[in-house]
């Protein structure tokens, strides 16, 4: 084996593994907290709020080349749940 690969048999320190599931838990927060802000977002126009004609050119307008599609109705209620969920417990996802 080079020492470019990954060798499967190494196995984490507890301290490392613990870091590791810290920073998972702090980026699905993250995420899920930031497509709660999208999905609402959408669902209140913002677009319409700030002058753009519809939801693309907000996006284009804002966001440029880090665009987003629309989200479902489905994804809207359950980032929303989600996000607030944690919030409201303080517990991790």
């Amino acid at each position: 084996m080079s020492s470019d690969e990954l060798n499967v048999h190494e196995q984490s320190t507890e301290e490392a593994a613990r870091a590791r599931v810290d920073r998972f838990r702090a980026g699905i927060r993250s995420y899920l907290e930031t497509m709660a802000e999208v999905s609402l977002a959408w669902e209140r126009r913002d677009w319409a709020a700030l002058g753009y004609a519809d939801w693309a050119a907000y996006v284009n307008g804002e966001y440029g080349a880090e665009r987003c599609s629309s989200p479902s109705p489905w994804w809207c209620s359950c980032a929303r749940r989600w996000a607030g969920t944690a919030h409201r417990t303080g517990r991790p996802l």
